[in-house]
């Protein structure tokens, strides 16, 4: 999990508004705006279950204007066919790129190069 330039503010500012009944798509979009204004503009997306929440997270973040990396071999989902369906038909309509994680580690590591 990122957390903001402002720790957990946005969290919180975000609960207090799903409790007077905005959408969920105002509380997420006053979250990316806070992540943005502390530098971040990529996300990228790991875990359980990719035709599910890993999808959602990742649709959510490329609405935002976010540059998105799904990678392949760190998500999981129930069957094989919800992994096919994840990142070979509906992947490439939010993710930037879909990658590997050694693929990522190697991206990470010349990032962190002076």
């Amino acid at each position: 999990m990122v957390r903001s330039r402002h720790g957990d503010r946005c969290r919180h500012t975000c609960a207090r508004t799903a409790r007077r009944g905005s959408a969920p798509h105002q509380r997420a979009r006053h979250c990316g705006t806070d992540r943005k204004g502390a530098g971040i503009t990529h996300v990228v997306t790991i875990g359980l279950l990719a035709n599910t929440c890993i999808e959602s997270t990742s649709r959510f973040a490329m609405e935002l204007g976010y540059h998105v990396t799904l990678v392949r071999d760190a998500t999981a989902a129930v069957q094989p066919a919800m992994m096919h369906a994840a990142h070979e038909l509906n992947g490439p309509a939010f993710a930037h790129a879909i990658v590997t994680t050694a693929d990522v580690v190697t991206a990470f590591k010349a990032a962190a190069r002076p």
